[in-house]
C-alpha cells in the first residue's frame, strides 16, 4: 500500500503493526492513517487508527502480528486544512463521522489568542454542484456549534486570532512616569496619577505649589481643568473614558531639576540645582570664590555660545555650564597692529595707550574700527567722543580696512621700473644706429 518501502520483511515473533511500518520506511503524504488494514489467511482481521495513538496516547487493543500477516495502507480518503490560531496547524484526515471540533483537538486545540469568529471555506464538487453554484463557499461557524457541524473533504478551517486593539488612556506632563496606559474600566483622574507617579512626593513636589490639572476629553475634545487638592481631599472624583487625556500641568517655579556646572576658581566643583535662582546664589551654594578667582571674568557658555554676563543676578538655564578662570594679569591686543599680544595690565590706562605699548597701528588698520571685548563677555566700541575703560583680561581688537588688499613691495617697484628704462634704451640705441 501507500508506504514508503512496500516489501516483504522479516520482524522478531513480537512485533506490531507499529515495528511493520517503521521498517516499510512509515506511511507516505498519500496513505491514510486513520484505516491501517492487517489481513490474516486472507481475512480482515484488524484496523488499527494511528490518530487514537497520536492523540490519545494508548491503544484499544494489543495487536500482534503472526507469520505470513498482511499490513495494508489504503490511500487517504480525505483531506481537511486547518490553520489559524491553533496549536498545531496543518492537513488531517478525518472520517466521516468527526466534526469540525474533533478537527480542532486534532490540532491541539484553540490558543489562547484564538477568536470565536471561525471561517469555513468549501470547495464544491463538480460532481454535484449545479450550473448556478458558486465553486467555493464560505461559512462562519459559531463556537458553540463545532460539534453539530460535519466537514468534507478539501475543507478549509480558519480560526481568526483576536485583536491586539485595546483602549488606551494617557498621562502627560508634570509627572515622574508621563506617557500612555490601557484604559481600566471606570478609573478616576486620581488613580491614574498614582499610576503616573504620584503627587505626593514631597522630593517632586513642594507644599505650597498649587497643582492644576487638566482633562482632554477624547469624544467631544473639550478640555476641563480641576483643582488637585479638591480631587485628592475626595470634593471632585472624575471618572475618566476611553483615549481621555490627563495633563499635569507644571508650576513655573518647579525647575529644580534643572542644574548647571561649575568649574575654575571655586571652593566647590560640581553640577547644581538652578531653581529660579542667581548665578551669584548658586556660586554660594558652590562655597563661594577663591582667593585666586578673576570675577569680572566669569564665563557662562550654552551650546558652546558665550553668554555675556552683566551681572551675577542673571539666572542661568538648564545645561549652562561656568567656568571660574585665575586673574590673568594682562590685556590681549589683536588685528591691525605692529606687534600683536599679551601686555601686562596696568590700572588706568587707555585703550590708546594699550595699542601704542602694541607698537601702534599699522598702515592698514582701520582706525575707526577698535572695540573692546571685556572679560565677561561683553564688548564695547571706541567712538571719538568715548572709549572704552580698559580691565584686566580684556581684548582689544584694530579691524583691518577693507581698501587695502596687498601690502605693496617697493623692491620689487623699483626693480620693474629699473627693467623698463633699460628696455627704452635699448630701442634708442637701435633707432639711433639705424639712422
Amino acid at each position: 500500500g501507500f508506504v514508503n518501502s512496500p516489501g516483504v520483511y522479516a520482524l522478531h515473533p513480537f512485533s506490531d503493526p507499529f515495528t511493520a511500518l517503521f521498517y516499510a520506511g512509515g506511511i507516505d503524504t498519500t496513505g491514510s492513517l486513520r484505516n491501517i488494514e492487517i489481513y490474516r489467511e486472507g481475512i480482515k482481521v484488524h484496523s488499527v487508527d494511528l490518530y487514537s495513538i497520536i492523540n490519545g496516547g494508548s491503544l484499544n487493543k494489543q495487536v500482534r502480528l503472526l507469520d505470513q500477516d498482511i499490513i495494508f495502507v489504503p490511500s487517504r480518503k480525505s483531506k481537511v486544512i486547518i490553520n489559524g490560531a491553533v496549536q498545531i496547524p496543518g492537513y488531517f484526515e478525518l472520517i466521516k463521522s468527526e466534526t469540525a471540533n474533533d478537527l480542532i483537538n486534532y490540532s491541539g486545540g484553540l490558543t489562547s489568542k484564538a477568536s470565536n469568529l471561525i471561517t469555513l471555506k468549501r470547495v464544491n464538487s463538480p460532481y454535484k454542484r449545479k450550473s448556478d453554484d458558486l465553486a467555493i463557499d464560505f461559512f462562519l461557524i459559531p463556537i458553540d456549534s463545532l460539534n453539530n457541524f460535519k466537514l468534507q473533504n478539501g475543507d478549509s478551517l480558519g480560526i481568526a486570532l483576536i485583536s491586539d486593539y485595546f483602549p488606551t488612556i494617557t498621562i502627560n506632563g508634570w509627572v515622574k512616569r508621563p506617557g500612555q496606559y490601557p484604559y481600566i474600566k471606570d478609573i478616576d483622574i486620581l488613580e491614574l496619577i498614582e499610576i503616573g507617579g504620584g503627587l505626593n512626593d514631597k522630593s517632586w513636589f513642594l507644599p505650597s505649589q498649587k497643582r492644576v490639572i487638566t482633562l482632554k476629553k477624547y469624544h467631544n475634545s473639550s478640555v476641563l481643568t480641576f483643582d488637585y487638592d479638591k480631587i485628592i481631599n475626595g470634593s471632585q472624583n472624575i471618572i475618566l473614558n476611553p483615549f481621555d487625556e490627563v495633563q499635569i500641568l507644571k508650576n513655573k517655579s518647579n525647575n529644580f531639576n534643572n542644574y548647571v556646572s561649575i568649574k575654575g576658581e571655586i571652593n566647590s566643583e560640581g553640577i547644581y540645582s538652578i531653581a529660579n535662582r542667581t548665578l551669584k546664589d548658586i556660586i554660594n551654594d558652590a562655597g563661594g570664590f577663591t582667593s585666586n578667582a578673576f570675577i569680572d571674568g566669569i564665563e557662562v557658555y550654552r551650546d558652546t555660545l558665550r553668554v555675556g554676563v552683566n551681572s551675577l543676578s542673571m539666572v542661568p538655564l538648564n545645561g549652562d555650564s561656568v567656568f571660574v578662570p585665575l586673574r590673568s594679569g594682562s590685556v590681549t591686543i589683536l588685528g591691525s597692529v605692529n606687534n600683536p599680544g599679551l601686555i601686562s595690565f596696568e590700572k588706568g590706562l587707555s585703550i590708546n595707550d594699550f595699542i601704542d605699548l602694541a607698537g601702534g597701528y599699522t598702515i592698514y588698520a582701520n582706525k575707526r574700527d577698535v572695540f573692546i571685548i571685556y572679560p565677561n563677555g561683553i564688548s564695547k566700541k571706541k567712538t571719538r567722543l568715548n572709549s572704552p575703560k580698559v580691565l584686566e583680561g580684556s581684548t582689544i581688537m584694530v579691524s583691518a580696512s577693507q581698501l587695502v588688499t596687498q601690502q605693496t613691495d617697493y623692491l620689487v617697484v623699483s626693480q620693474q621700473i629699473a627693467s623698463i628704462i633699460s628696455s627704452l634704451a635699448t630701442v634708442a640705441l637701435i633707432i639711433s644706429s639705424q639712422q
